[in-house]
């Protein structure tokens, strides 16, 4: 006879948790009875990914994506989620993922950024067009900042990896000042004694630009508080970094700091350096280039109130000139289309298709690396 006290005791199956946050890994990646049916429906073909558009964020893979349910926002609906069966994570195939607004309010937002609005006329400007939409949609200069800084890290990581077909054999290089604020450097005590600590003390930024001759694309843009020598050798080295290759010639200006910067990085590379007096001309393209985006959102008598705040707004009408802007010289094609860089350019391409392919194609792009 076979004592009860030692016969093991048979193994409990572990109840079936909720889809949740307390959800394990196991039951969400390999479910066995709820998500059957769509995993049946994926493997013969019957879920349609618009276009085979969706790639997974971790491994690139298309073909292991399935849909996850959907999410329930407060502006936009319901947005479809997304799985990797190979990596176990969830994701959603969306570039602003924290900012769930209408598309029109990123398309107003990055239209007026590169106009030259400052962040609260942005703001009020949306949410005076919600009203007149009837729309429950109100956001604030933070939100503003957050969707500009969005869409430059996803079109500048997009200028890093997408492959070039054209070279220039001659860059320019110049810089140009821009004002911004700088709050006076008074102690704590002569700050609340002094009756003019609230004024700010206005200087001057330096933004130095690198530009292709022949198809005007802006290779490098770096923003600085003084003008050294320093920020040419840092936007020569950034210009490598996205064009993947080096010119045969170099033109600036009389100033020595861009000759000393050139010789730095590009050793063996011949720099043409001549003042205006010597000829007017020489670096036509890229003064040319500091006046278009002077009449946009840099303009001279524009005040920013931070170094990062002019850097971000900088960058966003560098992306505007290159990928979205049409020139006459180049028979109406940008200059990013001129240079051989392969994305869907069309008249009146708006913010929102220019950062969609790219986020797509950065998605894509992962499972290469």
């Amino acid at each position: 006879m076979v004592d009860n006290k030692h016969r093991r005791k048979p193994r409990r199956t572990p109840k079936k948790e909720a889809h949740g946050r307390n959800t394990s890994l196991s039951n969400f990646v390999n479910p066995e009875e709820d998500y059957a049916s769509e995993k049946k429906s994926y493997e013969s073909g019957a879920i349609d990914f618009a276009d085979g558009s969706v790639f997974c964020p971790k491994c690139g893979r298309q073909d292991e994506v399935i849909e996850r349910g959907v999410r329930k926002t407060k502006f936009r609906g319901d947005i479809q989620r997304y799985g990797c069966k190979r990596c176990r994570i969830r994701f959603l195939n969306e570039p602003f993922a924290h900012t769930w607004f209408p598309d029109w309010v990123y398309e107003r937002v990055l239209e007026d950024a590169v106009n030259g609005l400052k962040d609260s006329q942005i703001a009020k400007n949306v949410n005076s067009e919600a009203i007149r939409r009837k729309e429950n949609v109100k956001i604030s200069s933070k939100t503003v900042i957050n969707i500009k800084e969005r869409a430059v890290e996803i079109l500048w990581e997009f200028e890093l990896r997408a492959p070039r077909k054209e070279k220039a054999a001659v860059w320019q290089i110049d810089d140009t000042p821009q004002p911004y604020s700088k709050k006076n450097e008074i102690d704590q005590k002569t700050r609340n004694d002094s009756a003019d600590s609230k004024k700010e003390e206005w200087r001057f930024a330096w933004i130095t630009n690198v530009l292709e001759e022949d198809d005007r694309y802006c290779l490098a843009q770096v923003t600085s508080e003084d003008r050294i020598a320093t920020n040419s050798e840092s936007a020569i080295r950034l210009a490598l970094l996205r064009a993947k290759y080096g010119p045969q010639l170099v033109k600036c200006d009389g100033y020595k700091g861009h000759v000393k910067g050139v010789k730095a990085v590009l050793k063996h590379v011949e720099v043409d350096s001549r003042t205006k007096k010597e000829d007017y001309g020489h670096i036509n393209r890229i003064e040319r280039y500091h006046q278009t985006i002077r009449s946009l959102a840099l303009k001279k008598r524009r005040h920013f109130r931070s170094i990062q705040s002019l850097n971000i707004t900088a960058e966003l009408v560098r992306l505007y000139y290159n990928f979205m802007r049409p020139h006459k010289s180049l028979n109406g094609m940008p200059p990013a289309k001129k240079a051989g860089i392969e994305y869907p350019y069309h008249e009146g391409l708006t913010w929102l298709e220019l950062i969609r392919f790219a986020f797509v194609f950065l998605r894509k792009q992962r499972n290469s690396i």
